[in-house]
């Protein structure tokens, strides 16, 4: 007890008769003990020195001590100073508004002078655990605020980040459908300047015969084998150039049905496996440069009510992957669609005979930028964007097994109707 440091204590008490015992007591006990006598005068004391307690009588002239603990408790700096309520008032009344008023505690006259010294120390103890305690209360609350305030900002940067990623997903998938869509005109383009080529070269055949024929007409010089003759080659060239130009038309019909599904993204009624082979032959510049066949197994006459430009950019991201992915060049295999109606749902499956992939890619390949040819300027993006697509726009699932030396198969489950709902927002 020696070595602890000495409690500072104020006495308020407008009488000296009961200022000075109390002094004497309690400096005998080893407190350091200041006076006030007046309320007014004890809060001119602390303004400059704030001792360990107050001890505070009720009745004085002037301020009281009802009226001088309210004023000390509305101070930032003595709102938790123990103060020492002493009165000779004993009823309930005044001890509640003691309470009222602030006090920490109350005495009764006449003054046990044996407790006193115990009810100081015991009042100065618990005040320094409550000012501990609301100091830890505080420092809690402070960093409950800055908690919410960071997970705010954090809730915000994170929705800003979705925000941004999504937009980013809705471009990379435009990306996609422009990047599949310009591979696909360059292809048709080469395909269409077959028959168009041969188209010309009749035209141009029939015309040099014309003027042959009109030659020897104005010279009167036209027998009846050279007119039978123009008219065999005749027939010929424009059978030849009926046949080009049907299947010029049918490419490009074929190639304004699917690029336009890939662009509106509308959802239509149509039937499946037609559509399929329109994917296919769409594809057919790509597949050709390989020695990859293709097969389409599908009901006939299955029609469905879904978004066609989505199949299309799927059946592209699956071949194509399997062209650069699944197989060495010059190496032969087969590419093959199979569907298969399961009541409201379809499941369709596509299926090489490639490479496969090992074990622990499989549960990788659906991620964004998941790729094992990185350096030959594979984006990783394909399979991700395939598995939005059919999760998030068919409203159906996807799954890959695959096992390797023996190809892969993607199975794609979606509902054979979207739902009208789904069909309004998508088409917005």
């Amino acid at each position: 007890m020696a070595s602890e440091k000495k409690l500072h204590v104020l006495i308020v008490d407008d009488s000296r008769a009961l200022r000075a015992p109390l002094r004497h007591v309690l400096e005998t006990i080893g407190f350091v003990v200041e006076e006030a006598e007046s309320g007014e005068a004890a809060l001119e004391f602390l303004c400059t020195t704030i001792p360990d307690a107050i001890l505070l009588d009720v009745t004085m002239p002037g301020m009281g001590g009802f009226a001088a603990c309210k004023k000390i408790r509305a101070a930032e700096t003595t709102k938790y100073l123990p103060v020492l309520i002493i009165t000779s008032l004993g009823d309930l009344e005044s001890i509640n508004k003691a309470y009222q008023a602030g006090a920490t505690d109350f005495i009764t006259k006449p003054i046990n002078w044996d407790l006193i010294g115990y009810r100081i120390r015991y009042m100065v103890r618990a005040s320094r655990d409550f000012i501990e305690l609301q100091k830890t209360k505080e420092a809690l609350d402070q960093l409950n605020l800055e908690l919410e305030q960071r997970v705010e900002q954090r809730t915000q940067e994170l929705e800003a980040a979705i925000k941004k990623l999504k937009m980013t997903q809705v471009k990379l998938v435009e990306s996609e459908k422009l990047a599949s869509l310009g591979e696909m005109v360059a292809g048709i383009a080469h395909e269409v300047n077959t028959p168009l080529g041969i188209s010309v070269t009749s035209i141009s055949l029939l015309n040099e015969k014309v003027n042959e024929l009109a030659e020897l007409s104005a010279g009167n010089q036209l027998k009846r084998p050279q007119f039978e003759a123009f008219l065999e080659t005749s027939k010929e060239a424009v059978q030849l150039l009926n046949n080009n130009l049907k299947r010029a038309v049918e490419m490009i019909k074929s190639f304004k049905q699917v690029s336009a599904d890939q662009l509106s993204e509308q959802s239509r009624r149509f039937d499946l496996k037609s559509y399929l082979e329109e994917i296919v032959f769409n594809l057919k510049p790509a597949i050709k440069k390989t020695r990859l066949q293709t097969s389409i197994d599908c009901p006939e006459k299955l029609t469905i009510h879904t978004y066609p430009g989505i199949l299309f950019q799927l059946m592209t991201i699956f071949i194509m992957n399997s062209i650069i992915h699944g197989y060495e060049p010059n190496e032969e295999g087969t590419l093959s669609i199979t569907v298969e109606p399961a009541g409201d749902n379809i499941i369709l499956r596509y299926q090489d005979t490639g490479k496969g992939i090992p074990p622990e890619n499989i549960k990788k390949v659906f991620d964004p930028f998941f790729t094992t040819r990185r350096g030959s300027g594979s984006t990783g993006l394909g399979l991700n964007i395939a598995y939005s697509r059919v999760t998030q726009t068919l409203g159906g699932s996807i799954k890959c097994e695959s096992t390797v030396g023996k190809g892969v198969t993607f199975t794609i489950i979606f509902p054979k109707e979207c739902s009208a709902k789904e069909a309004g927002h998508h088409e917005k």
